[in-house]
């Protein structure tokens, strides 16, 4: 049968490899198993910041309102915003109540 997993190897300073063995004591699994879950930890949590990154750029960037919003529709605006969809803007009007301006 053919092997589903491959060796890598690399070096760490003796005071990790003791966490890493406590740690291993500790959770009953091994070695192996343990750096395998803290890599894949590694990884989800950098796709993850990446992706927060990715929305917070997104969230931030101006949007303005497509020329055919303008005259038709029926969203509020505040007063300096006409026309360009400020998401926190929008967001806290909805928390606080606020109402539209004329």
């Amino acid at each position: 049968m053919a092997r589903t997993t491959k060796t890598i190897t690399f070096s760490l300073p003796p005071e990790m490899v003791e966490r890493v063995n406590d740690a291993v004591a500790q959770q009953g699994s091994s070695r192996s198993e343990f750096l395998r879950m803290a890599v894949v930890r590694y990884i989800e949590e950098q796709e993850w910041k990446q992706l927060l990154q990715y929305g917070e750029r997104k969230a931030s960037a101006p949007r303005t309102w497509p020329a055919s919003w303008k005259s038709t529709d029926p969203r509020p605006t505040w007063s300096g915003h006409e026309g360009v969809l400020d998401t926190n803007v929008i967001i806290s009007g909805l928390n606080l109540g606020l109402t539209k301006t004329t």
